[in-house]
């Protein structure tokens, strides 16, 4: 069951306007995603953005610059998608409000570029007075979202499946699946740990709909890749006993500690051949343990750690073998910090260095700013907004 505290605070909001979605109605996925007709299918998996109501230009221009160039075929925001402690208001409204414009500034790239976008939560985007499920009708609001909020039958918010079907639209050739790995544990089962878990009731969702499309495909498990913020607690097993393919463990993982059933489910339904995850900021691993990749991918955004591994995730699929994929990681300093301009740029916005630097570093990406032509107004504007 959902906190009830979260549940009480969507229904204030949602009584203040009546063009607001209840809570507890579920949204039914209508997307319709398929292979191109050169039987390519790309995705940007961009994670831990995690900003306030005024996201740092730097990301917004990161994430812009990103999808021009890869032109993606679908976005999977990671989790962790917003800074929720600091987006609390003096008021429900005014909180709302804030959550609007942070989830705002990230979804109108997409909507301008009309890239259909889905989407996990992380422990973070909860961390405050704005349940799951009314930034989820936030979400919804903007037409190129494809997430959904599965009702109240399942724990969590944002437990859904979407397909991708053939380039000819005939069937189904590919599955992709998006689980909420929850936030914050605070119950008394609870065991070890800071981080939340799958619940059974989830994990029984998976399964009976892993069945009912492997029964609808003649027999025949469906491809398939999942999604989440946090990664299961086998995580350092598999690390261990796995084959590194690609990127590092540049940090240590931050699992929940909690038994869950999920990973024994997923290993025994056979049909995902990656899980993709968020919340470690600076891994960009991909490792194959017992036939199956565990991918990290670094943050994309700028209030929080991250250093020069700032990366957004490439994922591509092949409708002629759908048993593998093909990734990489745009890293942010090595793809956009090829002048001293963008140098000073970056580090004026990294939060790991220390204020005297980040203070050196604007004064130098302001006049050198200046110098190649920028706007003295909207270089004002820029530096103005860092503080906030």
């Amino acid at each position: 069951m959902k906190k009830l505290i979260s549940i009480i605070l969507s229904a204030i909001i949602l009584l203040s306007s009546l063009s607001i979605l209840s809570s507890a109605e579920v949204i039914e996925n209508n997307a319709t995603l398929k292979f191109n007709s050169d039987g390519k299918f790309k995705i940007l998996h961009i994670c831990d953005i995690q900003d306030s109501p005024y996201v740092a230009s730097i990301a917004l221009d990161y994430i812009a610059r990103t999808c021009d160039a890869e032109k993606p075929d679908l976005i999977v925001l990671g989790g962790d998608n917003v800074a929720g402690n600091y987006i609390n208001g003096d008021s429900i409204e005014e909180a709302d409000k804030n959550m609007q414009k942070s989830i705002g500034a990230f979804m109108s790239i997409f909507e301008e570029r009309n890239i259909p976008t889905a989407l996990v939560f992380g422990n973070h985007d909860g961390e405050n007075i704005i349940s799951d499920e009314r930034q989820m009708e936030i979400y919804n609001t903007y037409d190129c979202c494809v997430a959904i909020d599965e009702g109240e039958d399942i724990y969590g918010c944002g437990n859904y499946n979407i397909p991708i079907m053939s380039s000819d639209g005939k069937s189904m050739a590919y599955n992709l699946w998006f689980f909420d790995s929850n936030a914050f544990c605070d119950i008394p089962d609870c065991v070890g740990g800071k981080y939340d878990y799958v619940r059974d009731d989830q994990v029984e969702w998976y399964v009976n709909k892993s069945n009912e499309l492997k029964n609808a495909n003649d027999g025949k498990v469906v491809d398939s890749m999942a999604f989440q913020h946090i990664v299961p607690p086998e995580i350092f097993g598999i690390i261990e006993e796995g084959t590194l393919v690609s990127g590092w463990v540049s940090e240590e993982p931050h699992p929940t500690f909690h038994e869950s059933n999920q990973f024994s489910a997923i290993m025994n339904q056979g049909d995902i051949r990656a899980m993709f995850f968020g919340h470690d900021h600076y891994n960009d691993y991909v490792v194959n343990y017992k036939n199956m990749d565990f991918v990290a991918t670094p943050t994309a955004g700028f209030r929080s750690y991250g250093a020069k591994n700032r990366g957004i995730r490439v994922i591509e699929l092949d409708e002629n073998d759908t048993s593998t994929y093909n990734t990489r990681i745009v890293n942010f300093f090595k793809t956009y910090c090829t002048s001293s301009t963008q140098i000073n740029r970056f580090k004026l916005y990294g939060s790991e260095y220390d204020k005297t630097t980040r203070i050196f570093c604007g004064i130098k990406y302001f006049i050198l700013a200046l110098l190649q032509g920028e706007s003295f107004i909207d270089l004002c504007k820029e530096i103005y907004s860092i503080k906030n």
